[in-house]
């Protein structure tokens, strides 16, 4: 069975609040959220559904890379490939586009990815979570994420996040230590479930020791992406002096790169983030990794849509991940594409039993949130 056709719909879906970083803001109500929608189609007109959310102040890629990628490098490549090869789909795209640091363009490659499962389960009629190996439909805990930068702020979302029922927090630090160490005592001390906190690779390794042994005291889980990108000897360094898991995010893009970390003893947490490894064929391979190497899994987004955010979960429900994971598109988005909404109550989302993700694109809203590259 070949593809036979892929469509890109690039569109601006509508953003609650206000979302911003150690970099800076990453979302907000008056721009709206950048993504890449593909439809990919075989031969026999199954459908599969993929999503890129490119964000330039988190990667270098943007809504512009990322369509112009796929439009004019990967789309040509990709047609008429078997459905049923997704290792030759990505070595394809890896010879294409060649590598930065690691992986090249891994966001852009994740939307092609994530359709092309999405279409293997529809062509083999099995939901997602099937094909992973698992048995039956589970379900994944989300956290909430905190991005007040108050003690009292802190409080008032948590009051927020409980109302909506949500139990488990993970938080944006990485501006200033002191002031982020306020904060996690505080969100500590009103949270009743798990709290871990991300820099985006906003310290120095001696302000990273000094917010880690912070952490240990107050009971801090995790301490994500603590460094800059690639900082590896610091990463390992840090994770020889302190109790806390340490976490690498922003750059570990391949499989090649966990086992890099791995060697150095450089994170001892994986953090599994789909649209950041290029898809869920190398995000899958890494979960084997982190599986027999005994590393604890952290799952995270880029404040996904329903699509890619299903995409993770099935990988999660399939491992059996009990860490809440930072999928914060529900708590964000004022708007998906989805025709019928995730079965999300409170804070744990059930994954649908239908083939594939198990959901299906309403191409009506794909038109309403469009905008023209």
């Amino acid at each position: 069975m070949k593809i036979a056709d892929i469509r890109l719909y690039p569109v601006r879906l509508p953003f609650e609040g206000h979302f911003a970083t150690s970099r800076g803001t990453v979302g907000a109500a008056a721009t709206g959220l950048p993504k890449v929608f593909v439809k990919m189609s075989d031969e026999a007109g199954h459908v599969g559904w993929g999503e890129a959310g490119p964000s330039h102040r988190w990667s270098y890629e943007t809504l512009e890379s990322v369509v112009t990628t796929l439009r004019h490098y990967l789309i040509p490549l990709a047609l008429g490939r078997d459905i049923f090869d997704p290792d030759g789909l990505h070595r394809a795209m890896d010879a294409e586009i060649a590598p930065g640091l690691t992986r090249g363009q891994p966001i852009a490659k994740a939307a092609l990815d994530i359709a092309l499962h999405d279409l293997i389960g529809h062509a083999l009629s099995i939901p997602l979570w099937a094909f992973f190996g698992c048995r039956r439909a589970g379900q994944v805990t989300l956290s909430f994420t905190l991005t007040a930068r108050s003690p009292e702020g802190i409080e008032r979302e948590i009051a927020e996040a409980e109302e909506r029922g949500y139990r488990h927090y993970n938080m944006k630090i990485g501006a200033n230590p002191s002031e982020d160490i306020a904060l996690m005592a505080a969100a500590r001390a009103r949270a009743t479930g798990v709290v871990w906190a991300d820099a985006n690779g906003g310290y120095t390794l001696p302000q990273a020791l000094a917010v880690a042994k912070a952490m240990e005291d107050l009971g801090i889980s995790a301490f994500e992406q603590p460094l800059p990108a690639n900082r590896w000897s610091d990463y390992a360094e840090l994770a020889r002096r302190v109790r806390v898991p340490v976490g690498v995010d922003e750059s570990l893009c391949s499989v090649g790169d966990l086992l890099e970390l791995l060697r150095l003893g450089a994170s001892p947490l994986f953090v599994m983030k789909v649209t950041r490894m290029g898809g869920l064929r190398p995000a899958r391979i890494c979960m084997d990794i982190a599986d027999h190497a005994g590393l604890p899994v952290l799952g995270s987004g880029l404040t996904d849509a329903g699509v890619s955010l299903l995409a993770s979960c099935h990988l999660l429900a399939a491992y059996g991940v009990s860490m809440p994971a930072a999928l914060n598109g529900p708590q964000f988005l004022g708007g998906d594409v989805l025709e019928s909404p995730l079965l999300l109550e409170g804070d744990t989302l059930t994954l649908p039993e239908g083939p594939g993700l198990g959901v299906s694109v309403d191409e009506e809203k794909l038109i309403r949130y469009r905008v023209d590259i």
